[in-house]
């Protein structure tokens, strides 16, 4: 397949990238070159900012887009206006449901209100990435993919989420662990999310898809992290 990756050089594109080529895909980059330029020498590349410069996708027909990047609908406008393409995946959150409190949540779940801007904070990332969902839904209502990663775990990853506890409690001392012994916790495994977004790129999959494993209590993570010493407090 011919297909052009929105970001692509930063932990969870990076992963695709890597899966998609493994795959026998002819991918091209569009981005900035600003995170990681040196990586992928060896595949085509678009320079250029997604808001500004999406004209440039205009030059060719794409078999599919995977779009990485997107956190607001002005993010996300200018490409959907410009690209031509059958098949569109963008990639979401599960911040876009709006109550966790009885634990995980599937795909049907109440969400957050949709909502237009361009400042993304712990409150609005979630709100902005349901409309840009409605969004892709609007201009591909038949063949878009949608997937909503929760906490993804990894090579690469820039927020070090989940390798703090690996680290944290094989180390000497008392562990201060967040929540209840029973807190329901998921992650998912960055290759695992690239394997599952690319497979289903390749089938043409039109869908909404939560991508996470199955929860397990802190106290499960503390002790299989370390020992049964190290609880949550």
């Amino acid at each position: 397949m011919k297909i052009v990756i929105i970001g692509g050089t930063s932990f969870v594109g990076r992963h695709i990238v890597e899966e998609a080529v493994e795959k026998g895909h002819d991918v091209t980059l569009f981005n900035r070159g600003k995170s990681n330029p040196d990586i992928f020498p060896e595949l085509s590349r678009i320079t250029g900012d997604r808001r500004l410069d999406a004209h440039k996708l205009e030059n060719e027909k794409w078999d599919a887009v995977i779009d990485t990047s997107a956190y607001t609908p002005s993010d996300l406008i200018p490409v959907l206006d410009h690209v031509s393409t059958d098949h569109y995946t963008f990639i979401s959150t599960i911040s876009v449901y709006d109550d966790f409190s009885e634990g995980p949540v599937a795909e049907g779940a109440s969400m957050h209100k949709g909502m237009e801007g361009d400042t993304v904070t712990g409150e609005t990332y979630g709100p902005l990435k349901v409309t840009c969902e409605e969004t892709v839904k609007e201009y591909f209502p038949h063949n878009a993919l949608i997937i909503r990663p929760g906490i993804v775990a990894g090579a690469h990853d820039p927020t070090d989420r989940f390798t703090y506890w690996a680290l944290k409690l094989n180390e000497s001392g008392e562990v201060l662990i967040p929540g209840g012994r029973s807190r329901k916790v998921q992650w998912i495994d960055a290759k695992d999310l690239a394997a599952f977004t690319v497979l289903n790129v390749e089938n043409r999959t039109n869908g909404t898809f939560n991508l996470t494993a199955n929860p397990v209590t802190m106290e499960e993570l503390v002790k299989t992290l370390a020992s049964d010493e190290a609880v949550p407090v």
